[in-house]
């Protein structure tokens, strides 16, 4: 399960799910609230002024490859 805590830019990924992530070479501030039981790690996730669209969708397509959801198709 993927969750947000509302705050903007913060959620909460399965441990499992934020370890590949990590392992895939995604980079964001982890445990800045602490679950109890290991069993999610809530992340922060930060962008630059100048951050690549494309880096977004590739962390969006990992998340939703990892939890094997159904892309989203976004309207502009």
């Amino acid at each position: 399960m993927l969750s947000g805590r509302g705050k903007r830019g913060v959620v909460q990924f399965p441990t499992a799910i934020a370890q590949a992530l990590l392992s895939e070479g995604f980079q964001f501030y982890a445990d800045f609230y602490p679950d109890q039981t290991g069993n999610t790690t809530t992340a922060r996730l930060v962008t630059a002024f100048d951050t690549d669209p494309a880096s977004v969708e590739k962390l969006i397509a990992a998340v939703q490859r990892l939890t094997q959801r159904t892309p989203i198709e976004a309207s502009v």
